[in-house]
């Protein structure tokens, strides 16, 4: 999802400085004050949604006094409860970044094809350096183009006046290093493919560049009328390479129309600055984060929320306004020194807080925000009424102010008035490396009243149910304390885990035990008894018994239809099972319990710890051990390595040192025979003129088969009569075509003239 952010926010300030640069960059003459700008506006988006300020908002929490729970009522249970499987639902955030990362792959690929088949045009023909610049002259019918200091272009398909106008343009793009600004834009594209607007982009780059290499060459070539009367006569539809610069470009007019506008006055240079305030704007609204940081303030006067109208908060009073719609009920009690805070359900709403305030709250705390004496950590109270961003800043409390004990809020469900009718909560801590779910509520009614988090020394996470029969538990690393007593223990069952959904309906309150001496028979019985008594839909499967008769394995599931409630857990093992527990309580708590096997529960928490920690550390020396033993085996593997690595590299040497005399005793071979053979053709043509024979001479015509004029010591002669000469009896020859023959022999010349003049 960052990713995709992230890319929102690149195209937006490119086409920020697109749409500005269209309405009134683009008509003026200020050419390279253009391409500065639409440079600044690429790089501006490949930086700038990287730059993040921070904003902190501090928010006031009062002191408020509260009650020490005794935790002499409270039963641990360590949680093995699996999470329900949830639906499959398609992520169509996932979908659009796996199609953009296609994009993008296939962009990047095309620029590298790009590159390397440029890099072949380069290097295929030869090339001539005169300065800072390559000259390349290809063969390839394709349009004059430079990149970086190369300058290419075809002669055979120019004048020489054409090709002196159009390489001062080319010379232009090469010495201002335009290829940069057309790379820039292919990456810029690469990762912006999505964004119409960047291809229009780019093509506003490469257009402003012919303007500003046009300019540029109008100053080296003598006539301005003649530098555009060969734009357009040089207009053609031949191929043009990708990332580079061409003399030829589209949209000619529009280039000739700028050679001839007047130039723009350099106040008009002011209006480059128009893009500041608007990226500014840009940064503040969209690359500010907001960190939430809570500070003390002693006294109750001051809440989370606000100050009142009056600017005081009156202790005595039984309504506190915080604005004008957000009344606020404070509740004492004789029986407990408990002084709770928190919104009337029936008139608060979770965003009509007035922000005029000192205090307001911003949208991004809880519903309720407070500290006990006891422990001075914050205290948050979840309701029907809470926004999706105070859930997700509760969490972001815990995750920044104590990652030792974390907490999870998720699938939260609202009704048509986006009233919270349902949630569940999950708790991690440091030492146990999976999530356990540990509260569901599923009634409107129950999520009305509130639930109330804080943090407590100790890596523990305290949940208070509000209202006169709400419940209380605590979560940590060694289990979950319920303060009900429909759910309290014998010690035989601390070690298994919990699966409570809360609802708060009036019930038939029942606790039933199942231990690893039931029989089918009991539990068929049993089955009856829950339906017939307490309305509770109760099945069993897959048991297993072991010799003695005592159960080990066992699924078993239970709808409780007062409430609508479901549990079920599952266990299978090879020993006898812990004592499963099915209890309601009269509040409509629902849950079943399965306690750790025989032989764990006989040893109670605290030896089983014990028992634990030591079989963790002997997996911890287990480990350490392959480790070590991977260490010894990878430091041999990589010595066998560089001794392989040795060995070829001696092999390669010696085969090339090998390699090399061959080649030296071939050559030298070659030189002997070649020396030979020069040797036995001087022999032959000397026994040849020993035999008479000499050697001739004949000239060859490439004119279509026309003989030319032969002229011998001055008089014309016929081609037979100098076949017989010899190289030796010729002081010179001289061949003339062309024009030169014409001048010298008329019209007989027209086919080349050839002049011999002998020694005597």
């Amino acid at each position: 999802m960052d990713i995709l952010i992230t890319l929102v926010k690149s195209t937006a300030i490119l086409s920020l400085f697109y749409v500005l640069y269209q309405a009134i960059l683009q008509k003026d003459t200020f050419y390279a004050a253009n391409r500065h700008y639409l440079l600044a506006g690429i790089i501006a988006a490949l930086i700038l949604p990287f730059i993040e300020f921070t904003k902190t908002i501090y928010i006031d929490i009062p002191v408020i006094s509260d009650t020490v729970m005794d935790t002499d009522n409270f039963v641990p249970i360590l949680l093995e409860t699996a999470l329900e499987e949830k639906a499959f639902v398609i992520n169509w955030a996932k979908v659009a970044l796996v199609i953009y990362g296609v994009g993008v792959s296939f962009m990047i690929g095309r620029l590298l094809v790009q590159l390397y088949s440029l890099y072949s045009l380069l290097t295929k023909y030869p090339s001539n350096t005169v300065g800072k610049f390559t000259y390349v002259q290809i063969a390839d019918t394709m349009t004059p183009f430079s990149f970086f200091r190369y300058i290419c272009y075809n002669p055979a398909l120019h004048t020489q006046e054409e090709l002196q106008m159009i390489i001062a343009h080319e010379k232009v793009h090469a010495s201002q290093l335009h290829t940069i600004d057309v790379l820039l834009t292919q990456v810029v594209l690469a990762f912006q493919w999505v964004n119409p607007l960047a291809w229009f982009y780019k093509k506003s780059l490469e257009q402003n560049l012919e303007f500003l290499a046009d300019s540029g060459a109008l100053q080296a070539v003598h006539s301005s009328k003649a530098y555009q009367y060969t734009l357009v006569k040089v207009s053609t539809t031949a191929l043009r390479p990708a990332l580079t610069n061409q003399f030829y470009h589209s949209l000619i007019k529009k280039r000739i129309v700028m050679l001839n506008k007047e130039t723009s006055r350099r106040r008009n240079l002011f209006k480059l600055g128009a893009i500041l305030p608007l990226l500014a704007l840009f940064m503040y609204s969209f690359n500010v984060k907001e960190v939430i940081k809570y500070q003390e303030v002693a006294g109750v006067e001051e809440t989370a929320f606000a100050k009142a109208d009056s600017g005081t908060l009156n202790s005595k009073s039984n309504l506190i306004k915080v604005s004008n719609s957000q009344p606020i009920k404070e509740n004492t009690s004789d029986k407990t020194l408990v002084t709770r805070t928190e919104i009337d359900p029936d008139s608060a709403k979770s965003n009509s807080i007035d922000k005029d305030s000192d205090n307001t709250n911003t949208g991004n705390t809880p519903v309720l925000v407070s500290k006990t004496q006891e422990s001075q950590h914050p205290v948050f109270v979840i309701n029907h009424t809470t926004a999706d961003t105070q859930i997700e800043a509760l969490e972001i409390y815990f995750k920044e102010n104590h990652p030792d004990a974390l907490i999870d809020i998720h699938d939260i469900k609202r009704d048509n008035k986006g009233e919270i009718t349902s949630y569940q909560v999950k708790t991690k801590f440091k030492n146990t490396p999976e999530w356990h779910q540990i509260l569901g509520i599923n009634d409107k009614n129950s999520v009305s009243q509130g639930i109330q988090f804080q943090y407590l020394p100790g890596s523990v996470i305290q949940l208070k149910e509000l209202g006169p029969k709400g419940f209380e538990m605590r979560s940590s690393s060694k289990g979950l304390y319920i303060n009900d007593d429909a759910l309290e223990m014998e010690p035989a069952s601390l070690l298994g885990g919990l699966q409570l959904v809360t609802q708060n309906v009036d019930s038939d309150p029942f606790r039933v035990k199942i231990t690893k001496d039931y029989t089918k028979e009991q539990l068929d019985a049993l089955v009856v008894q829950l339906k017939k008594e307490y309305d509770v839909t109760f099945s069993y499967s897959n048991i297993n018994f072991n010799n003695a008769g005592e159960i080990t394995s066992i699924s078993i599931k239970a709808v409780d239809n007062v409430t609508g409630n479901t549990a079920n857990n599952r266990i299978a093992s090879d020993t006898p099972i812990g004592t499963i527990i099915i209890s309601r309580t009269s509040k409509g708590a629902f849950g079943v319990q399965v306690g750790g096997n025989s032989a764990k529960a006989a040893m109670g928490i605290d030896e089983w710890e014990k028992v634990r920690e030591k079989r963790m550390q002997e997996r911890r020396k287990e480990l350490d051990e392959q480790r070590e033993e991977a260490t010894v085996e990878r430091d041999k593997r990589r010595e066998e390595l560089e001794a392989l690595k040795e060995e070829m590299k001696s092999q390669r040497k010696g085969r090339g040192e090998e390699m090399r005399e061959q080649m030296d005793e071939k050559r030298k071979e070659m030189k002997e025979e070649l020396k030979a053979r020069r040797k036995e053709m001087k022999k032959k043509l000397k026994d040849s003129e020993k035999d008479g024979y000499t050697t001739h001479f004949n000239f060859r015509s490439d004119n279509n088969d026309k003989e030319p004029l032969y002229y011998l010591n001055g008089e014309k002669v016929s081609k037979d009569q100098i076949k017989d000469l010899t190289p030796d009896e010729i002081e010179s020859v001289n061949v003339l075509k062309g024009k030169a023959a014409l001048d010298g022999y008329g019209k007989e010349g027209k086919n080349g003239v050839v002049v011999i003049q002998l020694k005597n």
